[in-house]
């Protein structure tokens, strides 16, 4: 081989080298480009995840305090007098700012739309939860009658039973005679407080030895006028003895066990706040209270005070007494803005959106 082959060769074989060193770089920086970007995917993956977790969290937490509020909402609801116009709100992890904030929408007849919003601790998340309550109402049938007695009714004190609305005044089990001097009163062609009953003639405004009513028993005779039984309703009252303050007992109910010697001249409820007393005994008025509501005894009323009852007395024994007593029929009191009863939240009505 020539000297000019030889350089050929050699030259051939340097160019090849060099283009397998090139070839082999690229390779190397192809690589180096593939797992820098396979990297940063990965770490951008793990950042993405780090921030849906994160999200969340706060979701979470947001939805927790909206559940809080809700439950909040519920239970002052529950409450006597509560104030449905006013905004709940409550500082859960004690960092100077309220974590929920609970309003109530009145969608009539007692009936509330619950609105609680919720935050996250760091206040970047929110969540709304929506619930609905309403009133179990304790009165299932509304009484037709200013007083009604499963017994009889023989008071000699100065008795005043009027109704205007239904006309109807006494409904007795038993005998509604040896009253002294007492009067009913009725709206006669449109004219209110026309005596209609005396102790010289009972109208056909008292009805009265009803054997339905007679032979009804304690539990027929309770649930003929309340949706609970008894058991139900003593759990469920506000009180069970009366208030030391007559203004505490609005739009409550009072249940008291055993007999009740009653000797206030404080007034118990109003025309839109009624009451509902309950005595499991007997009951004796002795001082001048005025009741608004519903007046039930489980055993015998005696009075020997002046009261003045705008509503109904219920008396599953004997009526009587010697003082001056004013039983006034008053519907306001047994369909009030705000039912008295239970308030329950409303199956179905919870909403998050």
């Amino acid at each position: 081989m020539t000297s000019a082959g030889v350089r050929i060769m050699i030259r051939n074989r340097t160019l090849q080298h060099r283009q397998q060193g090139a070839a082999s770089l690229l390779i190397a920086l192809v690589l180096l480009v593939g797992v820098t970007l396979i990297t940063l995917y990965t770490a951008q993956t793990m950042i993405m995840e780090q921030r849906i977790a994160a999200n969340d969290i706060r979701a979470r937490e947001a939805f927790e305090a909206a559940e809080a509020g809700r439950m909040h909402g519920a239970r002052y609801a529950d409450m006597p007098g509560a104030n449905m116009a006013s905004t709940l709100a409550e500082d859960l992890d004690s960092d100077g700012t309220d974590d929920y904030s609970v309003t109530f929408l009145s969608l009539g007849s007692g009936r509330y739309q619950i609105q609680s919003q919720g935050w996250s601790f760091d206040r970047t998340a929110t969540a709304t939860v929506f619930q609905q309550t309403g009133t179990n109402a304790y009165i299932a049938n509304t009484p037709q009658q200013p007083l009604i007695t499963r017994s009889f009714a023989s008071d000699q004190g100065n008795v005043a039973i009027t109704n205007n609305y239904t006309n109807q005044t006494v409904w007795s089990g038993g005998e509604f005679s040896n009253i002294g001097s007492a009067d009913t009163y009725i709206n006669v062609n449109g004219t209110d407080n026309v005596k209609a009953s005396d102790k010289n003639n009972v109208g056909p405004d008292v009805i009265q030895n009803d054997p339905n009513l007679a032979n009804a028993t304690d539990h027929d005779f309770f649930n003929n006028f309340f949706s609970m039984s008894m058991s139900e309703m003593q759990a469920s009252a506000n009180f069970n003895s009366l208030p030391n303050d007559p203004a505490d007992a609005a739009g409550s109910l009072i249940w008291i066990d055993g007999d009740l010697s009653m000797q206030s001249n404080g007034v118990y409820g109003s025309a839109d706040e009624p009451v509902i007393l309950i005595v499991d005994g007997d009951l004796s008025i002795h001082g001048g209270p005025e009741i608004w509501g519903i007046v039930y005894v489980t055993g015998n009323m005696n009075s020997g005070g002046n009261p003045d009852i705008y509503g109904s007395a219920i008396v599953a024994g004997n009526v009587t007494g010697n003082g001056t007593v004013d039983i006034i029929y008053t519907p306001s009191v047994f369909n009030p803005s705000e039912p008295l009863g239970e308030d329950i939240e409303v199956a179905g009505t919870w909403r998050d959106w």
